[in-house]
């Protein structure tokens, strides 16, 4: 045994002294500048500042294949009367208000110290992004809170229609829990809280009617809304990553009384909550807040 112990070894020490050696690369490596920032309006100094203290960056204007390329696959930006993905440019007027929102509904939950290690650089900000669906000659917009893509997340509301939402507890829900999904591969697996909706992650849609909070302790349908034009069509899948961003918000924004509806209709809800408030004390030190809302 000792002999084979030695050959084992002498083979090991082989193999890994053959990985170490140099390949020879006779490409060229690309470096990206680091982006021109500068002070000359409000917006790019108020761009310049979030990229400064927390090396995230906004962008309110960006270029279309910035958007469309996603490394593996391209991102539809189909014509307004044609089904498919669409976004519309930010109201720069909103960008401010809207940059603030995140830093208030996003960045000061999980703390700087977790933002500026975490979060995704590039966050582009439109006025809508939504799939259309045909129904005949008319076309049915469903509209997207966000947006996640390999290279990106992206927000939308950053308009008028910002002003009009700016209170209300959905938007701050969709946006934070966007986050979190987006940075849930670079975290920790939160295998305990995944292991309990399996049968719900495994479904590929949801019928309209289906209570998914009895069925499955989920929380919400899939955040790409409803697959065709119908208004009781089927509803699409929920990722884990999703599940665990909608009870990151849960706890953050929904007040107890709706809390406590949640835990009569499945008591594996309060057993997700208590997970995800454990996985952020025990990996992060965070202390996830609950922030009242109006709305």
């Amino acid at each position: 045994m000792k002999f084979q112990s030695i050959i084992f070894t002498l083979l090991t020490g082989a193999l890994l002294l053959s990985c170490n050696k140099k390949d020879n690369f006779n490409g060229t490596i690309n470096v990206f500048d680091p982006p021109e920032l500068s002070d000359a309006t409000p917006v790019k100094a108020k761009v310049k500042a979030m990229f400064n203290k927390y090396g995230v960056l906004f962008k309110p204007e960006f270029s279309l294949i910035e958007y469309t390329y996603n490394w593996e696959n391209n991102i539809a930006q189909t014509e307004p009367n044609v089904a498919g993905l669409r976004y519309t440019p930010a109201d720069e007027d909103y960008v401010i208000p809207a940059i603030d929102s995140v830093e208030s509904w996003v960045f000061n939950v999980l703390g700087e110290e977790f933002t500026k290690k975490y979060m995704p650089l590039n966050i582009l900000l439109t006025d809508t992004m939504e799939n259309k669906q045909l129904s005949g000659a008319t076309v049915v917009h469903r509209l997207y809170e966000g947006y996640i893509a390999t290279n990106y997340i992206l927000l939308s509301y950053v308009s008028e229609r910002f002003e009009d939402n700016k209170d209300k507890r959905f938007l701050r829900d969709a946006w934070l829990s966007l986050f979190i999904e987006k940075i849930l591969p670079r975290l920790p697996a939160p295998t305990a809280f995944a292991a309990i909706s399996q049968a719900g992650y495994a479904k590929a849609s949801f019928t309209n009617a289906e209570d998914v909070m009895v069925n499955y302790a989920l929380l919400k349908k899939g955040r790409t809304k409803q697959t065709t034009s119908s208004a009781t069509s089927a509803w699409g899948k929920v990722t884990v990553g999703q599940d665990f961003g909608d009870f990151v918000a849960f706890i953050v924004f929904t007040p107890d009384d709706e809390k406590e509806l949640a835990y009569n209709k499945n008591p594996a809800i309060l057993t997700k909550v208590n997970l995800v408030k454990e996985y952020f004390e025990q990996n992060f030190n965070i202390i996830l807040p609950y922030i009242p809302t109006d709305q």
